[in-house]
């Protein structure tokens, strides 16, 4: 049996906890704020939106492209005025009715035209397999469970010998006496202090992102691949995205807020409400798992390697360590998940690319849907 990887994820733009849900829960992170790198507060299995949605398939209307591209264009008014109550901090009963109109313009005006929603299917069976086994099936276990930002990182332990070194030039260029010494210290520690605390390491977050953008031309198109996977595989499992962003810049730019982090956010209402009541499905708890490994699992088909996504790894470790799991249920249900999520990947592979492209560009999520 393999523990999962150990907390050591120093946050950071690429660490997208994406799955992060917005609730009183007691695995849920205490910083209510918005996904980052998937970027991500709010998860929703909608388990109400997935029914609706297979029984779209089974009776579907036919509507013109016309026709379909208004509904969309409706649904992505829907979709952001249900992100705007989350933002707002509207009630829960608010936010439920808002995300209910969704369902309901779903079911009424997009029935059985949302091609491939709610349609994937996990083709591997619950069980504990071997790390051989997993290998068989063209994950590396080991490799795919420890993604390793090297980008992010280099650049960051760069930042800090910078720091040190001009420290050390201008103690001994202008040779300041120790008040001036002490005085700059606490000024730095009190800055870092007042990010990490109250803008909950934003500051760090965009400078980072903001480097890794200028220096790498990879960088950019892993957090579109890594954002596109949680997003895929979501719509796949019928969990409906509400919102997406690719940067801390443009999340900032977007929301307006430092506590809004990039990345994806999903309808989150249903998931909520079976958490309060202190009972989580079989297929919620499923799903939630694969969305939550979408990011990394598209990074590993695409790249052989994941960057992001630590933090969806001890995001994961949080709630199995809330449900009492132990290492071998862990493990079953990790496992598993991890090579249902590879094999949606796989087969959506063109999806994927096409999704990518389009969350580049800064599609609307209707438009993504579309492409989809």
């Amino acid at each position: 049996a393999v523990a999962l990887p150990a907390a050591t994820c120093q946050g950071g733009p690429r660490g997208c906890p994406c799955t992060q849900v917005a609730t009183t829960s007691s695995w849920a992170r205490p910083s209510q704020m918005l996904p980052l790198g998937m970027s991500v507060a709010a998860f929703g299995a909608t388990a109400s939106l997935s029914r609706r949605g297979a029984r779209a398939q089974r009776a579907p209307k036919v509507m013109t492209k016309a026709t379909t591209n208004a509904a969309l264009q409706k649904l992505d008014g829907l979709l952001q005025r249900a992100l705007q109550a989350e933002l707002d901090q509207e009630s829960t009963r608010t936010r439920a009715e808002v995300e209910s109109e969704v369902t309901t313009m779903l079911d009424a005006e997009l029935r059985g035209n949302l091609r491939g929603f709610a349609s994937a299917e996990k083709k591997v069976a619950k069980r504990l397999y071997s790390l051989e086994e997993m290998k068989q099936n063209g994950v590396d276990a080991a490799q795919f469970l420890n993604p390793q930002d090297s980008t992010l990182d280099l650049l960051k332990t760069v930042i800090v010998g910078v720091v040190a070194l001009g420290g050390a030039v201008f103690i001994l260029a202008a040779k300041p006496g120790p008040g001036v010494v002490i005085f700059m210290t606490l000024l730095g520690l009190s800055v870092l202090f007042f990010d990490q605390v109250i803008n909950r390491g934003f500051g760090e977050l965009l400078l980072l992102d903001s480097l890794g953008r200028l220096v790498s031309k990879e960088y950019p198109q892993r957090v579109a691949c890594h954002e596109a996977g949680h997003f895929l595989v979501a719509y796949l499992l019928g969990v409906l995205p509400k919102a997406y962003t690719l940067g801390a810049w443009e999340a900032f730019s977007k929301y307006n807020s430092m506590s809004v982090q990039a990345g994806t956010t999903f309808l989150d209402q249903a998931i909520q409400m079976e958490m309060q009541s202190g009972q989580i499905s079989g297929k919620t708890l499923d799903n939630f798992v694969c969305v939550a490994l979408g990011g990394i699992a598209a990074e590993y088909v695409t790249y052989g390697q994941a960057n992001g996504g630590m933090s969806d790894i001890i995001q994961l470790e949080a709630l199995f360590e809330a449900l009492k799991f132990d290492q071998q249920q862990t493990n079953v249900l990790l496992r598993t998940s991890v090579m249902n999520t590879v094999a949606i990947i796989k087969e959506k592979q063109k999806a994927h690319t096409a999704l990518m492209d389009a969350m580049s560009r800064g599609e609307s999520v209707g438009r993504c849907i579309e492409i989809i």
